[in-house]
């Protein structure tokens, strides 16, 4: 600690750390103040409404903009990890992977507070790393882990994979993004686990859907049903995101309205395109988003990360691509690039990938 914020007649302030700007007193000032502090013995009675006090201000992943600040209460939190512990089965003998950052809501929600009020063991990482997330699961006998899109592309298709032993996992549950069926099938397959998907936005604490551990009718491609004492309806497809509702009870999302490419009047949902490119054996990972083009049209454009040794052409994946889907979604454009640019939370940064496009060559 660096610092200590709170002037010496209120020390029920904050102490900043970490040489947070504005701090001026040394370590032996803040101990002074801590020995002050316990002396007065019990701290004073706290009073207040759990319904209306913000207890965190999560902000959003910032995917279509400026990310913004989510003003969520003590009941929010609460009742939400309630809601989670219905269709999501993780108990106090698992051992979970943490890999996604605690400061985004989903981290915080699902693999921070519902993984301590299950009691569950959590293996904590800094940062994403493939070698060091296989690594973890080897050595720690990971049990359940809990992972947005990018890494279940990963153990789907990357060679690094098969150097791990991986058989204590039984569920992978992936959020933040789509996730498409057959990329999540195969890296079910390959490691040997069930694959589960959910849904939620930073203003539901997050989550709102998850398949139910104890069904076996609910696709993986799908984000399950709603949870407990949750009501939804589908609206129109002028807000927010495309979802479907299938009559099982569960629901599938499309993609967002704003990232629907417009192209001769026809929608094109990049999350389509993306998770088709992804069954192709020499592409890695791969992104669409809308280009305007010389007539003002807007077309489907493609950024591919090729396999290792891969000799693929820019024509031979936008003939890939032509062979499986309807003229007006075919891929006009193609690039290839090293990475595709993502979110801590894994969602695909389609801004960057706009502006990367908009910039001058």
């Amino acid at each position: 600690m660096t610092g200590w914020a709170a002037p010496d007649d209120d020390l029920g302030r904050v102490a900043l750390i970490d040489g947070a700007t504005g701090a001026e007193t040394t370590y032996g000032a803040l101990r002074a103040q801590v020995d002050a502090v316990a002396e007065r013995g019990a701290p004073p009675a706290v009073i207040f409404d759990p319904a209306d006090r913000i207890a965190v201000l999560p902000y959003s992943s910032g995917t279509t903009g400026k990310p913004k600040g989510v003003m969520l209460s003590h009941r929010n939190l609460v009742a939400n990890v309630a809601q989670c512990r219905v269709n999501i089965d993780l108990r106090d003998t698992d051992r979970m992977l943490a890999v996604l950052p605690f400061f985004h809501i989903y981290g915080m929600t699902v693999l921070l507070n519902l993984a301590l009020r299950q009691r569950a063991t959590l293996v904590t990482m800094p940062k994403f790393d493939l070698a060091g997330f296989l690594e973890n699961i080897q050595r720690h006998r990971c049990t359940y882990l809990y992972i947005a899109p990018p890494i279940a592309v990963a153990l789907a298709k990357h060679p690094m994979v098969g150097d791990y032993d991986l058989s204590s996992v039984h569920t992978v549950f992936s959020g933040a993004a789509p996730l498409d069926g057959e990329t999540a099938e195969t890296a079910g397959r390959r490691i040997g686990a069930r694959m589960m998907q959910g849904y939620g936005m930073s203003e539901l604490s997050p989550v709102s859907h998850a398949m139910p551990h104890d069904r076996d009718d609910v696709p993986v491609s799908s984000v399950g049903t709603a949870l407990p004492n949750t009501v939804c309806k589908l609206v129109d497809t002028e807000t927010g995101d495309v979802a479907v509702y299938h009559e099982g009870g569960w629901f599938q999302i499309v993609d967002r309205v704003k990232e629907l490419i417009k192209y001769k009047g026809y929608q094109v949902a990049p999350a389509e395109l993306e998770a088709l490119l992804l069954s192709h054996p020499a592409i890695l990972d791969a992104a669409v988003i809308g280009v305007r083009v010389e007539d003002g049209e807007e077309i489907p454009k493609a950024f591919v990360v090729a396999a290792p040794q891969a000799s693929l052409t820019a024509d031979e994946v936008m003939d890939f691509v032509a062979g499986h889907v309807a003229p007006h979604k075919k891929v006009h454009r193609v690039e290839f690039i090293e990475a595709v640019p993502k979110s801590a939370s894994g969602k695909i940064l389609r801004k960057d990938l706009r502006a990367r496009e908009a910039a001058p060559a």
